[in-house]
C-alpha cells in the first residue's frame, strides 16, 4: 500500500513520481516510492514499518513533515498528539506560517527549512494517493498519516485529541463577532473544492432572507452581497483570527478545505458541501460527529458515486458542485439553520 524508503546516502535526493510530482528527501528521511518507476532507489533502505524501523535503530525522536495544504497540515496535530501519548518524541515540520498554530496547540513543530538531524517521515504525495488508490480512498487522512508511520491498529475518533485553547490565539478587533452569525466558505484551493460565485452569492442571500448574518471566508473576496448583513474575511487577516471567527460562529458551512478542519478544533457545528470527497473521509473524526457534523453529498443528486476527487466520470469538470443549486440551498437551510 505504501512503499517507504529511508535516505541513507548522506545527501539530499530528488526523484520524480509517475504523476510528475517531485519527491525531495533529506538524509535520514523516509518517503513513499509506490508511484516511482523502479520503486525504492539505490542508497535508500526499504522500510515496511517506519515506527518498527526507528525501534530497531533505538531512536525515539522523529518528525512528520507536510510541506503544503492547510487542511492536511492541521490534521497532523491530532496524529502527533496520539503518537506522543504513546511515548514517541514526535514533532512536525511544516510551512513557517503554520508553526505558530502548532505552538498554540501545544504541539512541537519546526519549519520545513530547518536543518535536519533527526529521522523523519515525509508525507507529501502520500495522502494525495487517496484520489487514485482504492484502499487509501476508504481511509480518513488522519488514518493515512498513521498508516504511513506504521500504526496498524484501528484508531477511533474518540482516540484523537482535537482540543484547542482558543485564548491562545490572538484576535483582531472585529465588531461583527459580537453578533450571531454563520461562517461560510464556498471556495477551496482548487476547482475540486469550489462553488461558483453566483451560487455563493445566492446561498448568502438565502441566509440573509431568513435573518442570518454571514461571515464569508476566502475567495472570491469581491461578492455582490449586502454588506450590512455580511462581512468578508480578507486574505490579509491572520489565521489566528480565523480561529476566532470559526469558534464564535453558530455554525459553519464549508466546502472541503482548511477552515472545515479548523472547525474540528473549535468544536463548531459544520455542514460540509461535498461531492468529489466523502463524509467518511472528511467528517467522521469531527468531535461533534454525527449530530453536529453533517454532509451534503451533491454527487448523489446526479446518481454519481463520490470519486475521491478523480472526476473521471465528468471529465474533470466537477459537475456535482455546479448543478442543483436550488436543491443545495434548500438542504443548507434545513441543515444549518437548526444551529442558529
Amino acid at each position: 500500500m505504501i512503499k517507504l524508503g529511508v535516505n541513507e546516502t548522506g545527501l539530499e535526493q530528488t526523484f520524480y513520481l509517475k504523476s510528475g510530482n517531485p519527491l525531495t528527501l533529506q538524509d535520514k528521511v523516509a518517503g513513499d516510492f509506490t508511484e516511482r518507476q523502479g520503486g525504492v532507489p539505490s542508497g535508500f533502505r526499504p522500510v515496511k514499518n517506519f515506527l518498527e524501523f526507528l525501534t530497531d535503530q533505538h531512536v525515539n525522536r522523529f518528525f512528520i513533515q507536510r510541506s503544503f495544504a492547510l487542511g492536511d497540515t492541521l490534521m497532523l496535530i491530532p496524529v502527533i498528539r496520539w503518537l506522543r501519548s504513546y511515548g514517541w518524541d514526535c514533532y512536525a515540520r511544516v510551512m513557517a506560517e503554520y508553526v505558530p498554530i502548532f505552538e498554540k496547540m501545544g504541539v512541537p513543530a519546526m519549519t520545513t527549512r530547518a536543518s535536519n538531524k533527526d529521522y523523519g517521515l515525509l508525507t507529501d504525495w502520500i495522502v494525495e494517493r487517496d484520489m487514485s488508490d482504492p484502499d487509501l480512498a476508504k481511509m480518513h487522512r488522519t488514518h493515512i498519516y498513521l498508516k504511513a508511520a506504521g500504526v496498524n491498529d484501528e484508531v477511533r475518533w474518540e482516540d484523537l485529541d482535537w482540543s484547542c485553547r482558543i485564548e491562545n490565539f490572538e484576535a483582531q478587533p472585529d465588531e461583527f463577532l459580537d453578533d450571531s452569525y454563520i461562517v461560510f466558505q464556498g471556495q477551496g484551493a482548487n476547482k475540486r473544492k469550489q462553488l461558483s460565485q453566483v451560487t455563493i452569492e445566492n446561498i448568502i442571500a438565502s441566509f440573509n432572507a431568513r435573518g442570518v448574518r454571514i461571515y464569508y471566508l476566502g475567495e472570491p473576496e469581491q461578492l455582490n452581497i449586502d454588506m450590512k448583513m455580511n462581512k468578508v474575511w480578507r486574505s490579509t487577516a491572520s489565521l489566528s483570527h480565523m480561529f476566532h471567527i470559526i469558534a464564535r460562529a453558530s455554525a459553519m458551512v464549508a466546502v472541503d478545505s482548511g477552515p472545515m478542519w479548523m472547525s474540528h478544533f473549535t468544536s463548531t457545528p459544520v455542514v460540509a458541501i461535498l461531492g468529489p470527497s466523502h463524509w467518511r473521509q472528511r467528517l467522521s473524526m469531527h468531535p461533534l460527529w454525527p449530530e453536529g457534523a453533517k454532509a451534503i453529498q451533491m454527487n448523489e443528486w446526479m446518481g454519481c458515486e463520490s470519486c475521491h476527487e478523480a472526476a473521471e466520470a465528468c471529465g474533470g469538470s466537477i459537475a456535482c458542485l455546479h448543478k442543483n443549486e436550488d436543491k443545495l440551498i434548500e438542504a443548507l437551510m434545513n441543515k444549518a439553520l437548526i444551529y442558529f
